[in-house]
């Protein structure tokens, strides 16, 4: 089995196992005959009634490595009902990232249905993938494809700041540096790594160069 083929079958494996926020309100406001800011509100009420240890994990798709990132508990409550208020059209947006590369494992979004005693949405359709709109929606940005991991100068490291980046800036960086959450990110993810590639592959993805720690807020 080529490369490619090796990470096509994984992409389509990946992409049958996430459902983004996108899809799910997309879904329910077909299913439901209703919009799908009536969808958002209906969702925001259902996940407002469980505690956070009772909802289903909740993390960002990383196309790159056909994976599941789990967000941390707590911050992943808040940044999704940020997303459900930002489709249900009551608030603006505090995060960049559209909710089509944010979302749950499948099998855990249906047994969360499942255990409050509503139909699951068993015909969501597999993820897509691929693309996402920018902050001002006026373009798409375009992630690499199967073809590109067998490219003769695929740029492995680059690839992986460019994931490192894009965690980081959905994280929490009020006490830390954005290039010290990407450190920290890849050292979890790609435990192998030298530090002297963790380093490298960090600065290539720091958007901030202002020397020192943090200011804390007063």
């Amino acid at each position: 089995m080529k490369l490619s083929e090796y990470h096509l079958k994984n992409q389509n494996t990946f992409r049958g196992e996430f459902v983004s926020v996108m899809d799910l309100v997309n879904y329910l406001a077909i299913d439901g005959d209703v919009t799908p800011g009536d969808a958002a509100e209906s969702l925001l009420s259902l996940f407002g009634k469980s505690e956070a240890s009772d909802r289903p994990r909740y993390g960002f798709a990383d196309e790159i490595n056909n994976s599941f990132v789990e967000m941390e508990r707590i911050r992943g409550v808040l940044h999704l009902d940020d997303l459900l208020f930002v489709s249900a059209g009551t608030k603006p947006a505090k995060y960049a990232d559209d909710a089509d590369h944010f979302g749950w494992i499948r099998e855990e979004l249906l047994d969360f249905f499942k255990n409050k005693e509503i139909d699951p949405p068993i015909g969501l359709p597999d993820w897509k993938g691929t693309s996402c709109l920018d902050n001002s929606g006026d373009h798409q940005i375009e992630y690499p494809t199967p073809d590109d991991f067998d490219h003769e100068h695929w740029p492995e490291e680059l690839g992986i700041a460019f994931m490192a980046w894009r965690v980081s800036t959905k994280a929490d960086l009020s006490e830390t540096t954005p290039k010290e959450s990407m450190k920290k990110w890849i050292k979890e993810n790609y435990a192998k790594f030298k530090d002297a590639k963790i380093e490298r592959i960090a600065t290539v993805a720091n958007w901030d160069k202002a020397p020192g720690r943090p200011k804390k807020n007063k």
